[in-house]
């Protein structure tokens, strides 16, 4: 399948030759050194005047290589435009300017690069072969000016003239209807032999030709690959940018995971240990209440059985050991017997733990 060749619009080539001449206009040209920098903007404004907006009409993607070779391209048919209204102006009237607006049936855009672009001069035309020779049906066709008359292999150098003449000033010279038809035998054989080399420039041309669009076309492939490579690795690097900004939003949102996770064991942990610290705390208060409780169930049986059998047991009464002592006596018993019905209705009453008021300052260190 052979590929179809790329053809410029003649919309493409008004595009090209309004950039050209905006970038002119403001001084981009001149500052630009090479010729990429001067032509990759201007290919890339026709791409996007035409091949973005519409590529069905105008299915070719140009580089800037494209546009340099269509700038010199349209040169050479500025060249055979001009040449062909010069030519039949001067067949019309033969004198006077030719009128360049009859190029634009030729060419639409031939005013619009003749007015960016400026005037070329025509190329100077080939020698006419001298009146004695008669003109080859192939002199011109390729309209390359060479117009060579001396391509045999004797260098354009007549050896069987020479010999001849030689012959002549020997010999009396043949008769006079023998030497047109060998003067023409010569020229049918310099004519061939011209019509056989002006093949092999042919060939040669067409070669070049091919040769050329085959490079053209290796160049455009090869800036075709690399933009896709480009436009791979651009989609590579975001698709990683993507994937190292949801691992970072993954490892950060983890993280909070485990600090909130962190926190509710924290403070789990915290509450167990206050809930066991109360309870502690609990137990030891009621201890002490027991301990008391035992300390004054003791010393009310001391006391009961001291008051009861103080006459007859083994403690003296005090009535007897001393004077007046058992007034006092009996004033201290009855104040034991009343601390001793307050302890009792302290026990008796609520257990306070945390909230123990005036009541509990008899517990205390000696």
């Amino acid at each position: 399948m052979t590929l179809k060749r790329k053809k410029w619009t003649e919309e493409e080539e008004r595009s090209l030759i309004d950039k050209y001449a905006d970038m002119q206009a403001d001084g981009i040209l001149d500052r630009m050194r090479t010729r990429e920098k001067k032509f990759r903007p201007i290919a890339t404004h026709v791409n996007a005047e035409h091949h973005s907006l519409d590529p069905a009409s105008y299915p070719f993607l140009w580089s800037w290589k494209d546009a340099c070779t269509k700038v010199q391209n349209m040169r050479h048919q500025y060249l055979l435009v001009k040449q062909k209204v010069i030519s039949s102006s001067a067949a019309a009237d033969g004198v006077g300017e030719p009128d360049w607006s009859e190029g634009l049936s030729l060419w639409p855009n031939f005013l619009r690069y003749r007015h960016v672009f400026g005037d070329a001069p025509l190329p100077p035309k080939p020698p006419e072969p001298p009146p004695s020779l008669e003109p080859l049906p192939t002199d011109g066709v390729l309209c390359l000016g060479l117009g060579f008359d001396c391509s045999d292999e004797d260098g354009g150098f007549g050896y069987e003239e020479a010999t001849q003449v030689a012959a002549i000033a020997i010999t009396p010279p043949p008769p006079p209807s023998q030497m047109p038809s060998e003067r023409r035998k010569k020229k049918d054989k310099r004519r061939r032999r011209e019509g056989r080399e002006w093949g092999k420039v042919f060939a040669a041309i067409t070669e070049l030709r091919e040769r050329e669009e085959r490079l053209e076309e290796r160049e455009r492939e090869r800036a075709r690959r690399a933009e896709e490579k480009e436009e791979r690795d651009r989609e590579r690097r975001e698709a990683e940018i993507g994937d190292r900004m949801r691992r970072l939003q993954d490892d950060e949102r983890d993280w909070e995971e485990r600090m909130e996770q962190r926190r509710v064991e924290w403070r789990k942990k915290m509450e167990a240990m206050i809930g066991q610290h109360r309870a502690e705390m609990e137990q030891i208060q009621a201890r002490v209440l027991h301990e008391q409780h035992n300390v004054v169930n003791h010393l009310v049986e001391i006391i009961s059985h001291w008051a009861a059998g103080g006459g007859s047991g083994g403690i003296p009464d005090v009535g007897v050991m001393g004077g007046g002592g058992g007034a006092a006596t009996q004033h201290y018993v009855s104040q034991m017997m009343q601390g001793m019905h307050h302890v009792n209705g302290m026990l008796s009453g609520e257990n306070r733990v945390g909230d123990d008021g005036p009541e509990d300052q008899f517990i205390g260190d000696e």
